[in-house]
């Protein structure tokens, strides 16, 4: 059993802050013009099997990944410029040394410069809801690309409050043992004139040709749960549950 590890808001807004801070040192080193960068997180499902990219390593485990298929570099790089750019070996690895530059930059916002491995292969990430790491999608202009972030580099920016304290697991149903649930029994009395229900008082009865053994609904939490009958126990006014 593992904990089921979704991520909220607040932490999102955190890893963004510090996406957009490498972004910004970056520009500046490289002297790169492009608009207000976008960062977004979309689900996995949104992203293609085998992206080209290179991986960081932590000892054997994949921390992050930087990855894309159509993004042009050279266009970052070099913006209204890259036209008359030659597409040869030295543009090329201007935008290659640039795009190592602020992998480099990002790796530093995420504290895990120091001890690292890049290693440049396609993406042998299996994602899968719950585990606690994050795509992001960054876009410089018309241009994006994508990072994988590890569920250990995430958790360092999970409020502590929401962190999980490593206690045991607990099956779902132990979990709720001591949980309280509201339970509300309703019966269709059918229609009346909104005279009558305008004059109602204290003491009033209401006439209705509604039988005592028509099903009447229990909601649990506002949820309905089960059909019911009226019925009697011990002596105690009790339903009786007939189906779901």
């Amino acid at each position: 059993m593992r904990p089921y590890r979704l991520i909220g808001k607040t932490t999102r807004n955190h890893l963004s802050e510090r996406i957009l801070g490498a972004l910004i040192k970056w520009q500046e080193r490289w002297t790169i013009d492009f608009k207000q960068p976008i960062i977004d997180f979309p689900s996995a499902n949104e992203l293609w099997e085998k992206p080209n990219g290179f991986g960081v390593k932590k000892g054997q485990a994949y921390q992050a990944f930087f990855f894309d298929v159509k993004t042009d570099w050279i266009k970052i790089i070099f913006g209204h410029k890259s036209s008359s750019c030659p597409d040869d070996g030295v543009a090329n690895a201007v935008a290659n040394e640039a795009k190592q530059s602020l992998a480099d930059e990002l790796l530093r916002q995420f504290n895990i410069y120091e001890t690292i491995e890049i290693v440049y292969e396609q993406a042998l990430i299996t994602p899968f809801i719950g585990n606690g790491d994050v795509y992001t999608k960054i876009s410089l202009d018309d241009q994006s690309f994508y990072v994988w972030l590890s569920p250990d580099i995430v958790s360092a920016f999970i409020p502590a409050p929401l962190k999980y304290n490593g206690q045991p697991l607990l099956q779902r149903t132990d979990a709720c043992v001591d949980a309280v649930a509201t339970c509300k029994a309703k019966l269709d009395l059918g229609s009346f004139p909104i005279t009558l229900l305008q004059n109602l008082a204290v003491g009033d009865v209401l006439s209705t040709d509604i039988k005592l053994d028509t099903p009447m609904y229990l909601e649990v939490n506002k949820n309905t749960a089960l059909r019911a009958h009226l019925g009697q126990q011990d002596g105690q006014k009790a339903l009786l549950f007939i189906s779901k």
